[in-house]
């Protein structure tokens, strides 16, 4: 009786020491594969935050390059057309004009052609219908009712002449015309004799700057 109880005894220390070992060995088992995945995905952190530093950064940098190349082609063109229009005021709204361009995904310079024949560039202008800003916005079509600022003017302006491109499957002449007239009657108004006289304007300065893709930002 005595033998069979130190067998047990001896059976069960065994038995515990290898579960001892077991347990340990999972635990040396799972920091490994915690800290190869660790490893794993501060690699792969590293990896990204490579891309978005380099790769990406890059692609940031070219891309502010060309949005600067197209604000001055745009500031070339104000001043090019209002020639009293002073550097750093044609710098100011050239840059407006390209973010609200890019922004609605139109060409800048027919966004800028357009502001050219609504007001010469002139942020302060106010039509007696009550249009303001270098884009000649109603008040309606403002994203704010109330403010003057010729970036806000810009962005309003440009989103209404998106709606408009949309509407003319991307045609400069009668998305202009629907600009002037609003988005529900201007049909009435493409073949009328009595269109203003910014509209031949318009397809002039197209015509002389070779303004042909009107829907689409195209950079320079």
């Amino acid at each position: 009786m005595f033998k069979k109880e130190i067998l047990l005894s001896f059976i069960f220390l065994v038995f515990v020491l290898c579960m001892s070992v077991l347990l340990h060995a999972n635990i040396n088992i799972k920091e490994y594969n915690n800290n190869n995945s660790n490893d794993n995905n501060n690699n792969n952190n590293d990896n990204i935050q490579y891309y978005i530093n380099n790769v990406c950064g890059q692609c940031r940098y070219l891309e502010e390059m060309m949005i600067n190349e197209t604000v001055l082609s745009v500031k070339n063109f104000m001043t090019k057309y209002v020639p009293n229009l002073c550097e750093s005021a044609a710098m100011a709204l050239s840059y407006a004009v390209v973010l609200a361009s890019k922004k609605n995904d139109v060409n800048p310079m027919y966004a800028a052609a357009i502001a050219y024949v609504e007001s010469n560039f002139n942020p302060a202008a106010i039509s007696s219908s009550g249009a303001a800003g270098i884009f000649q916005v109603m008040k309606f079509n403002r994203i704010n009712k109330n403010s003057v600022d010729f970036g806000i003017n810009s962005e309003s302006g440009i989103r209404v002449l998106r709606r408009c491109l949309n509407k003319t499957n991307n045609n400069c002449i009668e998305s202009y015309i629907c600009y002037v007239y609003g988005e529900n009657g201007y049909k009435l108004k493409i073949d009328s004799p009595d269109l203003p006289p910014t509209v031949n304007r318009l397809s002039v300065i197209l015509m002389v700057n070779k303004i042909y893709n009107c829907g689409n930002f195209v950079y320079y």
